[in-house]
This record gives C-alpha cells, structure tokens and sequence, in this order.
C-alpha cells in the first residue's frame, strides 16, 4: 500500500475528492450554455449526453474511495488522513451525484424549450 506522503497516493486521494463537485460544476454550466441551442436546433442528445456524462464521473470516485478507505492501513497519521479523505470523496460522490441528479431531471423529462 501506498503512503499519502507519495505524490502519486496524494494526487489519487485529492482527485477522488475533487472530481464529483468538478463533474456537477461541468453539468451545472454546460447544461445552461446548452439550452438556447438545444432549443433553436429542436435536439436533446447534447443535454442528455452531458447530463448523462457528468452523472457518470460524479459517481466515479465513490468505488474507488471506497476500496482505497478499506484498504488503507491506519498504523501512522498519514494513513488515518489517507483513510479521511477517501471517506469525504465517498460522501461528496454520493451528495454530488444526488445534486446532479436533482439538475438533470428536468432535462430528461422536459421539452428543451421550457428548461
């Protein structure tokens, strides 16, 4: 197992916490910027595309958070802070991937026009 004082364990912990919030900040722009397009060309399949696809990575992190947290070893302080931040990256993909959700409803379920 890695130590969290190697980059490459450092640069995992930290992209696992920071990809979903990323993903639903994305989706939050991409699907505003999308809709007078969208509505103009009478096509849903770039909104639901990215809606879909920020969806996705939001739930990303989360299996992988998952094993690294349980296969963390807590013997030192940088496992245990190893160990923290797989857990928030756990919790924050299941927050986003809710608030993502929650934001893409309405694309999915109504006319492009009136989103």
């Amino acid at each position: 197992m890695m130590s969290l004082s190697q980059p490459r364990a450092l640069i995992e912990a930290w992209v696992t916490v920071l990809l979903a919030p990323i993903a639903w900040a994305v989706a939050l722009g991409g699907l505003y910027s999308l809709t007078d397009e969208t509505c103009a060309r009478d096509g849903r399949l770039p909104m639901d595309a990215l809606a879909a696809a920020c969806l996705a990575l939001t739930l990303l992190p989360a299996p992988i958070a998952w094993f690294r947290a349980r296969h963390t070893p807590t013997d030192s302080n940088a496992g245990e802070r190893a160990r923290f931040l797989f857990n928030i990256a756990v919790g924050l993909s299941a927050l986003f991937a809710l608030v993502t959700l929650m934001t893409a409803v309405p694309i999915f379920l109504l006319d492009s026009c009136r989103t």
